[in-house]
């Protein structure tokens, strides 16, 4: 079973049967259906159903010209809600089955992220020869704590404000062979770094109250991510099949903003703005075509 079906309202799926039923609905009432042709004789096909307010599942297969349709895969998803700019996204097409793996980022530091619009995106690759440039980045986690914010300055926005703005000015030379802007940018990641190693040793500080926000990868699949990340928004939802609670948390962590869900009974503590969460995440990024 897909360990991030709980995530979406399905924590009680413990059997193949179970799973029938969800892709029974999803198949008989999908509320969105997309298709993109592989060859002569089969089509991909892939079939999203929501059973809440933006989550849901989604079913991958091919059907032949006959109408028969073979499921090879399926995800439960989130649908983002905010869009990332970039210069270029990169696409891979998984090797086990009919998927994809996006790359944002810069030559510091890349994002790997499940791609949810398999057959748009299947289709752009065949048929188009155009950079994409825009996602929507969401995610599903199924260990989550809240923590509250760091104690900061008088002019925290202001400061981080100067900040993104020098080191955004800084990458893009850093992209065109500049050696005195890779230069700064390391000195400056290196000032970073030192600050913070210094403040937890010489102050005792609990690393949580130093640093703010991370992006780390996590196990052995390119997607996951142990994130901190400050609490913009929280909403209460419901999985209309199941009934159980969960939450869909906007964070914001080293400059992308993304959506989170999580069940309700996986979160420690109470999610409010201003907060910060903690958990280990899938990423799943929509294309924009």
């Amino acid at each position: 079973m897909h360990k991030y079906l709980r995530a979406v309202g399905f924590s009680n799926i413990e059997s193949r049967s179970q799973l029938e039923e969800i892709y029974k609905e999803t198949l008989s009432s999908p509320n969105r259906k997309v298709a993109s042709t592989l060859n002569e004789t089969s089509t991909l096909v892939q079939f999203d159903r929501d059973f809440g307010a933006g989550i849901g599942v989604s079913l991958v297969g091919e059907m032949d010209r006959d109408g028969s349709l073979s499921i090879e895969h399926y995800f439960p998803y989130i649908r983002p809600k905010y869009y990332t700019n970039v210069d270029a996204i990169d696409i891979e097409e998984h090797s086990y089955n009919k998927s994809y793996v996006g790359t944002v980022g810069d030559m510091f530091i890349a994002i790997m992220f499940h791609v949810q619009n398999i057959t748009e995106c299947d289709r752009l690759l065949k048929y188009h020869n155009r950079n994409l440039t825009t996602v929507m980045l969401s995610g599903l986690s199924t260990d989550g704590t809240i923590i509250l914010p760091i104690e900061k300055d008088a002019y925290p926005d202001e400061q981080r404000e100067a900040l993104q703005k020098k080191k955004k000015i800084l990458m893009e030379h850093a992209k065109k062979g500049n050696v005195d802007a890779i230069n700064t940018i390391t000195e400056m990641d290196i000032e970073i770094y030192n600050q913070t190693i210094t403040r937890i040793e010489d102050n005792s500080e609990d690393v949580l109250s130093v640093i703010d926000s991370t992006f780390l990868p996590i196990g052995i699949e390119a997607d996951s991510y142990r994130v901190i990340g400050y609490i913009l928004e929280v909403k209460k939802l419901f999985n209309t099949f199941t009934n159980e609670q969960l939450y869909d948390m906007t964070i914001e962590s080293l400059g992308y903003k993304l959506n989170i869900c999580i069940n309700a009974k996986d979160l420690v503590g109470e999610p409010l703005p201003g907060r910060r969460f903690r958990g280990d995440i899938w990423l799943q990024g929509y294309l924009v075509m």
